[in-house]
C-alpha cells in the first residue's frame, strides 16, 4: 500500500526515524553527541 510517487521512500524513512526518535535520542544524549541541542 504504498503511494506511487517518488517522495515515498523518504517519507518512510522520515516515519521511521520519528518512531525511533526516543531511543536514538537516548543513545546520542548517552554517547554526548547531543551538547549542541
Amino acid at each position: 500500500m504504498r503511494p506511487p510517487t517518488r517522495i515515498a521512500p523518504s517519507i518512510t524513512r522520515a516515519l521511521v526515524v520519528q518512531r525511533n526518535a526516543p531511543r536514538w535520542l537516548k543513545m546520542l544524549e548517552k554517547h554526548g553527541y547531543l551538547t549542541a541541542t
